[in-house]
């Protein structure tokens, strides 16, 4: 079977390790996704023999801090290893990937996911190729609700084969939160100082268009981090939903200046738009919020109508296939995951409708590990996979400009 075309094709290979629907213990970020967190730390049981000494002096060297770090995370210490590990970072001129990793851990286990994601940027900085690191950040992204933001580090994995069935289902559909609540309320409560959790939680909530809660939780988060422009975007959103025009408009006042780069912002002002009966400026918003992510079937969906309202219907038929399309991939995701992720017939499927929306990459993927399923065989699988495979090179883009609707549309005439 020929292999898949990889970017960079010296880099070395790392198994992918973490998991997106199984539940398992707090092991560390490569594990975290899925994790129950919500259980408190049991009481450590250790062997004081196997607990690394530490001298006798204060540590100030950046192997002697580690250590001393080592030593209080063995005993489940989480919040003296941070700062010991933080003080080995600082104390070195280059910090080890193991020495992050070691610190990235342990602001998951006091609660403190965002930290981590703050220190995974920093490793994967100095650490570019590394794929651990980069498929923790995607891990720990779209655990928070941020899997908008995990797309740079799921092109970089996918494209160097290591796309795996976790992977692959967060790629399918970054519109769809992956929230694992249950960590996001352990870090609530176990550090109360920052509420950024509480819009991951939010985030499923208007995802299943529970507005009224999704604002509940939002309010406070927005006013104790007013930059964080998640909770702003989709804060903006619920009080359109809600037909709340007054807190709509004074929350307008103060977003954030990188607002616009958040596809949520866009569907507000369409709503908005489309609630004052302005379908040219509705139309617009939607086309900015798909420019963004021609993949979310909402924003698709709402541009399509907005274009037949001003009567653009070959523009606004041409959009409504790309949101069907798009459908039809989330259908085919869940039936996959109604046979167990064990279907060579949904794999195929869903690697067609990828080919369809000019996405080969993904396509190829599926493929790849719709050979490894044993249950639904599709006859034509090896027939297919070099159909797609053969037009698949290292320069192919990620994906493809003919496939997109909105970006052959030109609205910027609009007001």
């Amino acid at each position: 079977m020929k292999s898949l075309p990889t970017v960079g094709q010296n880099e070395s290979r790392i198994p992918t390790t973490f998991r997106v629907w199984r539940q398992v213990p707090l092991l560390g970020l490569a594990l975290i996704i899925g994790c129950d967190a919500s259980k408190p730390p049991t009481k450590p049981t250790f062997d004081h023999r196997e607990v690394p000494s530490v001298p006798s002096a204060p540590a100030t060297s950046p192997e002697d801090l580690e250590l001393a770090g080592d030593r209080h995370a063995a005993m489940q210490d989480s919040s003296r290893a941070v700062e010991f590990y933080r003080l080995a970072i600082e104390a070195s001129t280059a910090p080890s990937k193991q020495l992050m990793d070691k610190l990235g851990q342990q602001w998951m286990n006091v609660g403190r996911p965002f930290e981590s994601l703050d220190l995974l940027g920093q490793a994967i900085q100095r650490y570019p190729s590394d794929v651990d690191l980069r498929q923790k950040m995607v891990g720990v992204q779209s655990m928070l609700g941020l899997q908008w933001e995990t797309s740079e580090h799921l092109r970089w994995l996918i494209q160097r084969g290591h796309g795996d069935l976790s992977l692959l289902v967060i790629a399918s559909d970054l519109s769809r939160p992956q929230t694992i609540e249950s960590t996001c309320q352990y870090a609530l409560r176990h550090y109360p100082e920052d509420l950024r959790p509480q819009y991951s939680i939010a985030a499923l909530r208007a995802y299943y268009g529970e507005w009224k809660e999704a604002s509940s939780l939002l309010e406070p988060v927005v006013e104790r981090h007013p930059s964080f422009v998640p909770a702003s975007a989709f804060y903006l959103r619920a009080l359109v939903e809600l037909g709340n025009e007054a807190d709509a408009l004074q929350l307008a006042a103060t977003l954030p200046a990188d607002i616009q780069a958040h596809p949520q912002y866009w569907i507000a002002a369409g709503l908005w738009a489309e609630q004052k009966d302005d379908h040219e400026r509705a139309a617009k918003a939607y086309w900015h919020a798909t420019l963004l992510n021609e993949n979310d079937g909402e924003s698709l969906t709402r541009l399509s109508a907005s274009l037949a309202r001003l009567g653009r219907y070959p523009d606004s038929q041409r959009v409504a296939v790309r949101a069907a399309n798009i459908t039809a991939l989330r259908d085919e995701i869940d039936a996959l995951r109604n046979w167990r992720n064990d279907s060579q017939t949904g794999a195929v499927e869903i690697a067609l409708t990828l080919e369809k929306l000019g996405r080969p990459w993904e396509a190829t993927s599926w493929l790849h590990i719709g050979f490894q399923m044993r249950q639904k065989p599709e006859p034509k699988i090896t027939e297919i996979y070099q159909s797609i495979r053969e037009k698949l090179a290292s320069s192919t883009p990620w994906q493809q400009s003919e496939s997109l609707a909105a970006a052959s549309i030109d609205l910027s005439n609009l007001p």
